[in-house]
């Protein structure tokens, strides 16, 4: 049975700051059609391509919670499902915020989190950028895939990847991003990526992120001390399990989008052949960008979730209390929710509480069975 709890410690109040492969060969029996429609939203307004499953085979990585170099065979695996297109407009939740660069998480209370995610181990699928590197730690996770629409998404973790192989401590990983640092970190990056084809765009990101990256790594220390928890850039043995899950191929950077056919339904599939269950979806509030379409429910029917899996998202209230509301959904529930047709928003699944004043933060668990919120009483 899913263990389910929250907790309570003091608030920490800051001011806010905005948070090609080959296929993969084998083969594959359609899954099961998905028993719902939805109106569609960019990539996703096409014909929804159900996800299909890989026919059984030996798994080739079974050893949970191990964070040793993958081998050839499970790599491949990971990292050569198809990605998919970078769109051509980044989507948000008002016009005006469309196109912009999420480099860093504004979301200031993730430690809400931690209790539902410490220890659960298996896989990791979300969004952004530091914040996967939290979560991972806090699972002790044994595979990632980073799937972030946006191109600069990925190159940013790249340039993780390159500060956690060369910082053997967190604090010597914090160092690179400090303004002070910048130009030992730039060229270091530039050496790094001399040859690389995304050279230019890797730095132009890198140029952008460090004023906000190094504003963030202040406020993930400041709330690991306030609610008395570990984080990867606070604990030496959990930064060391990151990093030795980036350093073994363990953790995979990709463009790869909600509303689209390919990168989750390979996600999914390298899942179950790895024989490795996805614990964690983490959404942001990336939710409130769209309407649920067709593709978007295929795309979580096809993932590969067991009793122990979560669906992680926020819903903003800066105006409020100057961050945002938190909620944890068991992600076969969420499946569930998802195949009912009056099911057509994140507000008819989880409609975010109201916000009583700056000190509220609310945080809510859900694994209630469908309802349709919008009947009439």
């Amino acid at each position: 049975m899913k263990l389910v709890f929250g907790f309570t410690v003091g608030l920490i109040l800051f001011s806010a700051v905005g948070c090609s492969a080959s296929e993969t060969p084998a083969a594959v029996t359609p899954a099961p059609a998905v028993e719902a429609s939805g109106s569609g939203s960019g990539a996703g307004a096409a014909e929804a391509k159900a996800p299909v499953v890989e026919a059984p085979k030996p798994p080739a990585l079974n050893a949970l919670g191990s964070s040793e170099p993958l081998n050839e065979a499970t790599r491949k695996l990971v990292w050569e499902t198809t990605e998919d297109d970078a769109p051509e407009v980044l989507n948000a939740t008002r016009k005006d915020l469309e196109n912009r660069h999420y480099q860093t998480c504004d979301e200031l209370h993730l430690a809400k989190f931690y209790p539902n995610l410490k220890g659960i181990k298996g896989a990791y699928i979300g969004v952004g950028s530091d914040q996967a590197y939290t979560f991972m730690g806090w699972m002790d996770a044994e595979l990632a895939w980073l799937t972030d629409y946006d191109p600069w998404i990925k190159q940013e973790h790249r340039i993780y990847a390159l500060f956690f192989e060369k910082a053997e401590t967190p604090e010597a990983f914090v160092s690179q991003w400090r303004i002070r640092n910048r130009a030992a970190s730039r060229a270091m990056i530039a050496e790094k990526f001399a040859d690389d084809p995304a050279k230019a765009m890797i730095l132009e990101v890198f140029d952008s992120a460090i004023y906000k990256v190094d504003v963030r790594m202040t406020r993930l220390i400041a709330m690991a001390k306030s609610y008395k928890i570990p984080t990867f850039v606070t604990d030496a043995a959990m930064y060391n399990h990151v990093r030795q899950m980036v350093l073994g191929g363990r953790v995979r950077p990709m463009v790869s989008n909600l509303l689209d056919t390919d990168g989750l339904t390979g996600v999914g599939n390298a899942s179950r052949a790895v024989n490795v269950p996805i614990r964690v979806v983490y959404m942001s509030n990336a939710e409130d960008y769209w309407p649920y379409s067709d593709q978007f429910r295929a795309n979580m029917a096809g993932l590969n979730f067991d009793e122990n899996s979560w669906i992680l998202r926020t819903a903003a209230s800066k105006r409020t209390n100057g961050d945002y509301r938190y909620n944890m959904q068991d992600a076969q529930n969420f499946q569930a929710w998802l195949k009912e047709p009056y099911v057509k928003r994140r507000g008819d699944v989880w409609p975010a509480p109201y916000v009583h004043g700056d000190d509220d933060i609310p945080m809510e668990v859900l694994d209630a069975p469908p309802v349709n919120r919008r009947a009439k009483k």
